[in-house]
């Protein structure tokens, strides 16, 4: 089973207005997060019996909670925004880097999908799908995943303090032994007014078990939401 899950840092960093390197505010915060590719969701979600993608549980993969038509599955609808973006239709696994819904509640201000080359393995297309809150409303930025940044103009409002006329220059890495996303919000050639970086993520467990041990050596116990942990060495045996 190639899904994980990933344990880091999101960091938020803001620039004062008078155009000078000077940063207003900033602050970081941990964060666990899985990333789950699609064609692996069914048997991710049976390994522990308080997961489900199927039905209301403490950790709920609800596929209305993501990207695109609720009706049409989660890959086909990550496919069709790279298509109509960039003009060629990934073939090959889809991983999504997100929140779960958790003991009924979900906030994914930013969800991120992996769209890989069925030939070279290679990163073929990312899909940041944004939520703006309290709106609800959502938007997908769709980048190349073969160069490793791009730059797209804003078109959602997000945040109050920040106009439209601002783009967003996003940056990445490939989802391995860590992980990198960074998005920073400039008006034409200032510094940056926002940054966001969900920077060295590492992989904290591995996700699937061979007679009850962990694949990958790392902490035992993982938060997976609020009031809920994985205990990876112990996920095969409750199932």
């Amino acid at each position: 089973m190639r899904s994980a899950i990933y344990e880091g840092v999101v960091g938020h960093r803001r620039h004062s207005h008078d155009l000078t390197d000077h940063v207003a505010n900033e602050f970081s915060q941990r964060l666990v997060l899985p990333l789950i590719y699609l064609d692996e969701v069914d048997e991710v979600m049976s390994l522990h019996p308080l997961w489900s993608a199927k039905r209301p549980n403490a950790a709920w993969m609800r596929r209305g909670d993501y990207l695109g038509d609720p009706d049409i599955s989660l890959e086909v609808a990550a496919r069709d925004e790279v298509e109509g973006a960039l003009g060629r239709r990934p073939t090959g696994a889809i991983a999504m880097l997100g929140h779960l819904r958790t003991w009924g509640k979900i906030s994914n201000p930013l969800c991120l999908f992996y769209c890989f080359d069925e030939e070279t393995g290679g990163l073929e297309a990312i899909v940041a799908h944004v939520t703006n809150t309290p709106w609800g409303e959502r938007h997908s930025y769709v980048m190349d995943g073969r160069s490793s940044c791009a730059r797209l103009p804003k078109v959602m409002h997000v945040s109050p303090l920040l106009g439209m006329d601002h783009d967003y220059h996003f940056d990445w890495s490939e989802p391995g032994a860590t992980l990198n996303f960074g998005i920073e919000v400039r008006h034409g050639e200032s510094l940056p007014g926002f940054v966001l970086q969900i920077g060295e993520q590492g992989v904290a467990a591995g996700i699937a078990e061979v007679e009850g041990d962990p694949v990958d050596a790392g902490p035992q116990v993982v938060p997976f939401g609020p009031g809920l942990h994985l205990d990876v060495g112990k996920a095969r045996a409750a199932q």
